[in-house]
């Protein structure tokens, strides 16, 4: 009885191994960001760099093609409406064309815009604009992520998960919804 049950038990093994080693293997995790100023968490890639001072946070991926940069926007209290060089504030870039139209964004309590654009610093970015309040004011931070033109050209579907990955990372941290 016990020979014949281990041939069968014997054909199990790698099947069972296979199942442990998946199993115990996860895709790398990114990094969470807290970006404290502006009451936001965002999740960078594995491998991203970076940091923030004076309410500016930027993170870039190790070969340079992908960042992300978080700031406020001054002089606005509203997400909605704004315009491309609003959007595009402290990149130094202006857009050649619009990939995606600007499109309503919720995160959260959180809500505001978002668009994709080609730039004129080869780039496509995807700006998120958020309405958050910060203690009693209210402010719009913008998340600017970006990938070269190049790298989303050769590889649109990386690029687009990309920019997901950002956006659908974004969280508030508690305390940071709209009064």
């Amino acid at each position: 009885m016990v020979r014949a049950l281990f041939p069968s038990l014997a054909g199990l093994l790698p099947l069972v191994m296979f199942l442990l080693m998946g199993c115990g293997r996860s895709p790398p995790r990114g990094e969470a960001r807290r970006i404290e100023a502006h009451h936001l968490q965002i999740e960078t890639p594995a491998g991203w760099t970076g940091g923030g001072a004076g309410g500016i946070y930027e993170f870039h991926s190790p070969d340079g093609t992908g960042r992300v940069r978080i700031a406020g926007l001054e002089g606005v209290s509203s997400a909605v409406g704004l315009k491309d060089t609003q959007l595009l504030s402290g990149t130094g870039a202006t857009v050649v064309k619009r990939l995606l139209p600007t499109s309503p964004v919720k995160i959260g309590a959180l809500v505001g815009e978002r668009i994709r654009v080609a730039t004129s610093d080869h780039r496509v970015y995807e700006v998120i604009a958020l309405a958050v309040s910060v203690g009693e004011k209210k402010a719009v931070v913008l998340i600017q992520a970006s990938v070269s033109s190049e790298h989303a050209e050769k590889d649109p579907s990386a690029a687009d998960a990309l920019f997901t990955l950002l956006r659908q990372s974004i969280r508030p941290l508690s305390g940071s919804g709209p009064d």
